[in-house]
């Protein structure tokens, strides 16, 4: 007799097998490789990343502590703009790691956050944050940061009657002429959508107005995941490891920066559509482990564990984190094998040469790099403290 189990309904996306598409994009020519990623990585120069200041460190006697889930933006003075899920604000620091300012607190008036808000840092160092509970972008003056306006953008979620899915604000990318960039992600309805149905992740273009100017800048398929359900429970939603995802930046002279981490694949083009080209780069695939394959899978019920297996992939993502520059080279975080210490760093150019290499402890993982600093993330292995560190770059 089939136990209770065997009535799960899995419904995995394997989007490993997904052909990235993106509207308005007319794939440019793309130079031919001839070298393997290790003789590449060979041949580049190689970086040495020199800590400056660390900031929430409590060993060395920081009085600053952080919650976790840390990002951070830079200005033209070098100084820093920290968000972490443990506060509803910005904290402001100098160039020297120096406590300068908070800029917001939970609230629902004019400065004020529902959510931790997503930083940018426009032109002439106005700062925008963006809320994505409250639906709205508050614009803070450059000097003294007080809060200047603030743009409703709650009418830019749009739902998918076919698919029964909502389009959910996820990112601010960046800011333009002519408004600025969010990234949305489809967002399941349990009990209503369509399980099966593939998810994207959408990048738009809103005017001052927080309204729609342009609708689809870059369309790509959202983060792997697998779905299931058992009889008579509510629908389960969970990442697949080692899945695959989706990375979009946006380059100091308006360039759009995106890929699919499947490869290292990344494509360039205007805000107006035009293409430029396409950046590719060979890697070495890095093998999920028996191990880590039996570990994932056997936390769930016998009855679904074929099907879990079936979707999880055999290699681990090209790469894990993408940065750019100020001179607008591709800064990439190498997937590296489970337990590693260090992670690799390439930084590719325009026509795919890895130019540089570096490497830094797998518990850092870097968010600007401008000028001769890197600025990065980390938490903590004995105090489990999450940390901002600045490096200094040599060559």
């Amino acid at each position: 007799m089939r136990s209770e189990m065997s009535f799960f309904a899995v419904y995995a996306k394997n989007l490993l097998r997904c052909t990235l598409f993106v509207s308005l994009l007319v794939l440019g020519a793309c130079q031919q490789q001839d070298v393997s990623s290790e003789a590449s990585i060979a041949r580049a120069t190689e970086l040495t990343l020199t800590e400056v200041f660390r900031i929430g460190d409590e060993t060395t006697g920081d009085t600053v502590l952080f919650g976790g889930g840390l990002e951070v933006a830079v200005n033209s003075q070098g100084q820093l703009f920290v968000t972490d899920r443990g506060i509803r604000g910005i904290r402001v620091f100098s160039n020297t790691g120096a406590l300068m300012q908070r800029i917001g607190r939970a609230g629902d008036g004019p400065g004020e956050f529902q959510s931790t808000p997503l930083v940018h840092v426009g032109p002439r160092d106005t700062i925008y944050a963006l809320d994505t509970r409250a639906k709205q972008l508050t614009v803070f003056a450059p000097n003294n940061h007080t809060p200047m306006e603030t743009i409703n953008i709650s009418g830019t979620e749009a739902f998918d009657a076919e698919f029964q899915t909502i389009q959910v604000v996820r990112y601010l990318i960046g800011v333009v002429e002519d408004g600025f960039l969010v990234q949305y992600r489809d967002a399941k309805i349990p009990l209503m959508s369509d399980m099966d149905a593939p998810e994207h992740t959408v990048l738009k273009l809103l005017n001052w107005n927080g309204e729609v100017s342009a609708d689809t800048l870059v369309k790509m398929p959202n983060r792997d995941m697998v779905y299931a359900q058992a009889r008579g429970q509510r629908s389960m939603m969970a990442k697949i490891p080692f899945g695959r995802d989706a990375f979009m930046a946006l380059s100091p002279d308006n360039l759009l920066y995106y890929g699919r981490n499947d490869a290292i694949e990344i494509r360039i083009h205007s805000i107006d559509g035009t293409t430029r080209r396409s950046v590719r780069v060979p890697h070495d695939p890095v093998p999920v482990t028996d191990d880590e394959r039996y570990n994932w899978v056997s936390a769930y019920p016998d009855g679904t564990q074929d099907e879990m297996r079936s979707v999880l992939p055999k290699t681990r993502p090209a790469y894990e984190a993408l940065v750019l520059d100020d001179s607008g080279r591709i800064w990439l975080r190498l997937s590296a094998p489970k337990g590693a210490l260090e992670a690799r760093w390439i930084v590719v150019n325009l026509e795919g040469k890895i130019e540089a290499t570096t490497k830094l402890p797998s518990i850092i993982w870097l968010k600007v790099v401008a000028g001769d600093r890197a600025i990065g993330t980390s938490s903590d292995e004995e105090q489990g403290a999450p940390l901002v560190v600045a490096y200094e770059i040599t060559e």
